[in-house]
Parts: C-alpha cells; sequence; structure tokens
C-alpha cells in the first residue's frame, strides 16, 4: 500500500509539472496574443497579411510552445524502445488515420448539430455556428506561409511537443494512459470545438504509433500527410466554391470542378480503405508493462487530478469560447 501511495505521488508530481507547463502555454499564448494584437493592431488587419502571420500567428503558438516545454523539461525522460515498421506496416497508417478523422468529424458534428438544436428548443434561438480555426488562418495567411505552418512547422512542431516531450516523460507510469492523456491534450491544445473529436482520434494513433516504434518520424510523416489533404480541402472549398456546387451535382463533373471532384473521391476512398485496414488492425493493438505501472483505478486520479492540469483544461475552454 504504501508503495502505491509513493508510486502515486510521484506520478502525480509530474503529471502536474506537464499540466503546469501546458497552463503556461495557454497564458503566454493568450498574453501575447493580447499584446502584440494591441501593439500591431492587428484587428485592422483585411486579407491575408504577413503581419497577422508573424504576430497574430507564429509568435503567439510556437512562442507558447516554448515557455511550456521549458517548466517541465527538466522531468526525468525516457524514450520508448525504437522498432522500425516494415513499408507495409506504415502505408496502411494514412489511411487509418484519414478514416477516424473523418469519423471523428461526422460524428462532432452531428453532436454539435443536435447541441445546437437543443439549445434552440430551450433558450428559442439558435448558438452562432463556432468557427472553423483552419478556414480562418487560411483567410489571414498568405499561402505559402499557411503552407508551411499547416504541413511543414506545425506537424513537426506539435510531435515534439505533445508526443515526444509529453510521453517520453509519462510512459513509465503505463503506455496506455500516456497515450489517452496525450490524445486529450492534443485535442485541448487546438481549443477548438469543431476540432476536438478529431484531433483526440489522431493523436490516439500518433501517439501509439510513437510508443510501439520509438521513432518519431513515424507520426510526423502521418500528421503532415492529414495536415496536408487538409490544406488541399481548404483551399479547394475557398477557391472553387465547392459547397455551393453541391448544390447543383452535375457542375461537379465538369468544367473547373472536376478537379474538385477526383480530389473528394480520393478522400472517400482513403476513408474505405481505412475502414478496413482499421478493422483487421485493432485486433493488434496493445500496450506494454510500463517500469512503474499505476494501477488501474489510481490511473485518472494521478494523471489528471491536480490543480496545474484543471487550470490547463480551464485555459483550454476559455479559449475554445472565447476564440
Amino acid at each position: 500500500m504504501e508503495e502505491t501511495t509513493f508510486l502515486c505521488s510521484e506520478a502525480k508530481r509530474v503529471y502536474s509539472r506537464v499540466g503546469l507547463g501546458l497552463a503556461v502555454m495557454f497564458l503566454v499564448e493568450i498574453v501575447l496574443s493580447i499584446g502584440l494584437g494591441m501593439i500591431f493592431d492587428l484587428d485592422q488587419v483585411k486579407g491575408p497579411s504577413i503581419r497577422w502571420a508573424l504576430f497574430g500567428q507564429i509568435i503567439p503558438v510556437y512562442g507558447s510552445i516554448v515557455a511550456g516545454y521549458l517548466v517541465f523539461r527538466r522531468l526525468p525522460s525516457e524514450p520508448p524502445e525504437p522498432h522500425a515498421l516494415q513499408p507495409g506496416q506504415f502505408l496502411r497508417l494514412p489511411p487509418i488515420t484519414s478514416f477516424m478523422q473523418y469519423a471523428a468529424s461526422g460524428i462532432g458534428n452531428l453532436l454539435l448539430l443536435l447541441a445546437g438544436l437543443l439549445l434552440k428548443s430551450l433558450l428559442g434561438a439558435a448558438p452562432e455556428e463556432p468557427e472553423n480555426p483552419v478556414v480562418s488562418m487560411m483567410q489571414s495567411i498568405p499561402p505559402v506561409i499557411d503552407f508551411l505552418l499547416m504541413v511543414v512547422v506545425g506537424p513537426i512542431a506539435e510531435e515534439l511537443f505533445c508526443r515526444k516531450a509529453i510521453i517520453d516523460r509519462t510512459r513509465i507510469y503505463g503506455e496506455r494512459l500516456s497515450v489517452i492523456s496525450t490524445a486529450v491534450i492534443f485535442g485541448i491544445f487546438h481549443h477548438s470545438v469543431t476540432q476536438f473529436l478529431y484531433t483526440v482520434s489522431l493523436g490516439l494513433i500518433f501517439a501509439y504509433v510513437y510508443i510501439r516504434t520509438g521513432k518519431l518520424r513515424y507520426p510526423i510523416a502521418l500528421h503532415i500527410y492529414n495536415n496536408l489533404l487538409g490544406f488541399l480541402a481548404g483551399k479547394l472549398v475557398l477557391s472553387e466554391g465547392i459547397l455551393d456546387a453541391f448544390g447543383e451535382t452535375g457542375k461537379l463533373f465538369g468544367g473547373r470542378h472536376t478537379l474538385v471532384t477526383g480530389f473528394f473521391l480520393l478522400l472517400a476512398a482513403l476513408f474505405i480503405a481505412g475502414l478496413i485496414f482499421f478493422v483487421r488492425s485493432i485486433k493488434n493493438v496493445h500496450f506494454e508493462p510500463a517500469e512503474r505501472e499505476l494501477p488501474k483505478k489510481y490511473r485518472f486520479r494521478c494523471a489528471w487530478c491536480s490543480a496545474a492540469m484543471l487550470a490547463y483544461v480551464l485555459l483550454g475552454l476559455f479559449l475554445t469560447f472565447t476564440g
């Protein structure tokens, strides 16, 4: 009993320090966003702007990640044992991530729709539709910078922080706990109602792949793949007017919408292939016993029941609903 109490206390200290780093990250992001927004008058920026990209996105987001990491970087770090994937094993993963992303996104949108209908029946008026942060960013940042941030810099920075930095410090208390915790952290990290479920689902895959292989290049590659598809889909939606075109189905199969149609058919094929690979692979998911595995009944309490983790969740909610 004393050993369990000591182990839980040790795990809680580690998770609490990680939570403190995450809370500091959000606080720094808020301060930088407000301060730089006022200094550089970002509210007055219209259309894609390098000024908004630098002071409204790059410095607040990536500066806050660095600040958060500095809080817990001195915690003991034990990377997973490295194991290479065979080409065939890896090539099944991108369609699986597509399936997980779009299935979770569909479920999330359905839940938002039902919540909106419920609020409308209770309050007599529907709430404002939540803004999609991806589309908002695409409309505010020049295309080349947007591509670099979304497809290159973002995936690398987020995998270094949300996977390597946190998993290396928490997996000794249980691989399953570390995978689930970092996936939820990843979902809150994006502070977006519309993105929460699918970022959590992707976070589960990225974290599991990292824990099983010990190689960050695999989740980075999967992250880049998913963000590239999201980037292309967003650009096609914004530039080709695909949402309007769905009102006249015939237009989708001719003229300037042919490319758009082909791309969305590709996404459908990836979804179906991912579903098949997911069903075939799910039975192979396993977690190795950790060096200092926490008993089941203590896992949630030790990882999430601390003031620092609560602060991270509350700050995430604040950023989600205040933009």
